[in-house]
């Protein structure tokens, strides 16, 4: 009997439909995961890689740093020096750019007090290697400089403005006129600023900017007014561009100042020639006559101007017919015969300067004569 009722509750439990057992997790779900733990975990991964490259860097700083140091020391190879000193900079400024964080474990004083103790020495290397023409060592130097200033956690003894300009004047004599350009054109005032705008100006010529070139020369003939260099290329520039009044006014502010230079008084003549200002072209030729030692040319030209402006009086005369009654009439002949005098005077003086250059003189002598006494 007890045997029956055991057969039968086994039978029941074995037909009991068997149900799905969940395992029971301890992890979090990814989706219920805290933000703070997430934060965490990428904290301490960050400040684990960024100890590791911050020592890195630091380590290879400090070699190029002794081996600096110990060749400044004993005056060794000084082109050796600058370039280990160069490389110190640019791997501790990069512990500043890569990693402006401070970082728990590392000391950052010990290279700070070298950039800060040594950023003369490092725009010295820079004209070293520009003098040595190694001009991108030279250019590393300001570049590297230039990191300093914009990442550094100091106050240095060189200002960035001065550093762009060396930078500029390293680009300049590589010939790189782009990079002068990109440098200078945004600064102003511009620092040194002399050499500045000359190299400012040049490097547009070069790259055949001629607007901006003269934009440049302007700036600089304003700042300094008794530097030929900005006044006789700005006047070159009027000159080839055909802006004789513009040209003969700023050479006229030049002129005020300095009326001892022949340059720009060549260039003035050669303006008025150009203009047909011949009253004009004659007054600075003159003005040249009293400064220049080549004075055959500018006797001739003189000489030669009096006989234009003769014929162009005779030219424009209102009198159709002679009237010696008229005083206005003979007024009018006695100026013209002056000018063809005036003419004599000055082909005379290129005669007895070159005798036998009378391919010069001759023919305009025969007619000033023949009209003039």
């Amino acid at each position: 009997m007890h045997k029956k009722i055991f057969c039968m509750v086994l039978t029941l439990i074995i037909g009991l439909p068997v149900l799905p057992v969940q395992a029971i997790s301890f992890e979090y779900p990814e989706n219920i995961r805290t933000v703070a733990f997430q934060q965490a975990e990428d904290t301490l991964k960050g400040s684990k890689e960024a100890l590791e490259r911050l020592q890195e860097l630091t380590k290879q700083g400090r070699k190029s740093e002794r081996i600096f140091s110990t060749l400044s020391k004993n005056k060794g190879d000084e082109e050796k020096a600058n370039f280990h000193l160069l490389q110190a900079y640019k791997l501790y400024i990069q512990c500043e750019k890569e990693i402006p964080q401070e970082v728990e474990g590392v000391n950052r004083e010990s290279y700070r007090s070298f950039l800060k103790e040594n950023c003369m020495r490092l725009y010295n290397a820079g004209i070293y290697f520009n003098e040595q023409k190694q001009f991108t060592l030279a250019d590393d130097c300001y570049a590297t400089l230039t990191d300093l200033l914009q990442f550094g956690k100091d106050n240095y003894d060189v200002t960035l403005e001065d550093v762009v300009y060396n930078r500029a004047h390293v680009a300049y004599w590589a010939k790189d006129y782009q990079k002068v350009v990109t440098l200078l054109s945004p600064l102003d005032p511009m620092p040194h600023a002399r050499n500045g705008y000359k190299y400012l100006a040049e490097s547009h010529k070069a790259l055949k900017q001629f607007p901006e070139m003269a934009k440049a020369l302007r700036k600089g003939a304003e700042q300094f007014p008794g530097d030929e260099f900005f006044f006789n290329n700005l006047g070159l520039y009027y000159l080839e561009h055909r802006q004789y009044d513009e040209g003969l006014k700023f050479l006229n502010h030049y002129h005020s100042v300095d009326r001892s230079s022949e340059k720009i008084l060549r260039l003035q003549l050669e303006l008025a020639t150009r203009k047909h200002d011949t009253q004009l072209e004659i007054a600075t030729a003159k003005e040249l006559l009293n400064v220049t030692s080549q004075k055959l040319d500018i006797a001739v030209h003189i000489g030669e101007a009096y006989i234009e402006l003769a014929m162009k009086t005779n030219q424009d005369s209102p009198f159709l017919l002679p009237d010696l009654n008229n005083p206005e009439y003979v007024k009018e002949q006695a100026l013209i015969k002056s000018y063809y005098q005036e003419a004599i005077h000055y082909l005379e003086f290129a005669k007895k300067l070159a005798p036998h250059r009378n391919d010069l003189w001759e023919r305009g002598l025969k007619w000033a004569r023949k009209y003039g006494e």
